[in-house]
């Protein structure tokens, strides 16, 4: 895992980048099974983030994906963008609730042996 990086400077419409490794997660459904396993309940995980983060709002994008439409795919790594940081924790408090919805689906498809458990949860975080 990489500890988030923070640039300090968090002024009104500056976005930090959560970018998650989804080849770890083939059993999970890779890139499109992780979009739609956090936008599955957007209005409440994204939104539950995003408060908790101290962002304004939260887009998913990726390979073949930005938030909840399609797109040709591309070589792009799936990323979370968080509008509107507001402290140096923003990063930090995303990666952690990201890695808990994915631990917490990988732990419900390991028990129903629908996949193996995932070890190394590679999360890159940076302010643009």
């Amino acid at each position: 895992m990489v500890p988030p990086r923070s640039s300090g400077d968090h002024q009104e419409g500056s976005v930090a980048q959560v970018l998650i490794d989804v080849d770890r997660f083939p059993h999970l459904g890779g890139e499109s099974g992780i979009v739609g396993l956090l936008l599955a309940n957007a209005a409440r995980r994204l939104k539950q983030i995003s408060q908790k983060a101290g962002c304004r709002n939260i887009t998913v994008m990726g390979r073949g994906v930005k938030s909840k439409g399609n797109h040709p795919a591309s070589d792009e790594p799936l990323q979370l963008e968080l509008h509107g940081i507001e402290s140096d924790r923003t990063p930090q408090i995303a990666y952690e609730m990201v890695h808990h919805i994915i631990e917490e689906e990988d732990r419900t498809r390991a028990a129903k042996g629908k996949g193996g458990r995932s070890v190394g949860l590679k999360i890159h975080f940076w302010l643009a």
